[in-house]
């Protein structure tokens, strides 16, 4: 792989986890109201990556949220 493509892709990733991190801490410091409706989602509209994203989702609400997340997300129609 490109050493620039490598590096950019190491950026990237160093950036959604900084992104995650934050938003663990306002969670922690009940910025982000948490009621059983409300799930906190971290996406990034360019990134396609199902199994990241869901340990975000898992890293951000409590396991009933998460749970709720994933029910709800086998719902949506993907896209072709």
């Amino acid at each position: 792989m490109n050493r620039l493509l490598l590096f950019s892709s190491q950026r990237r990733e160093h950036v959604y986890e900084m992104c995650v991190t934050a938003l663990e801490r306002l969670v922690a410091e009940g910025v982000l109201g948490r009621d059983e409706d409300t799930v906190v989602v971290f996406a990034v509209s360019d990134h396609m990556d199902p199994q990241r994203e869901t340990e975000w989702i898992r890293r951000l609400n409590t396991p009933f949220q998460a749970r709720r997340h994933a029910q709800w997300i086998r719902t949506v129609p993907t896209q072709t």
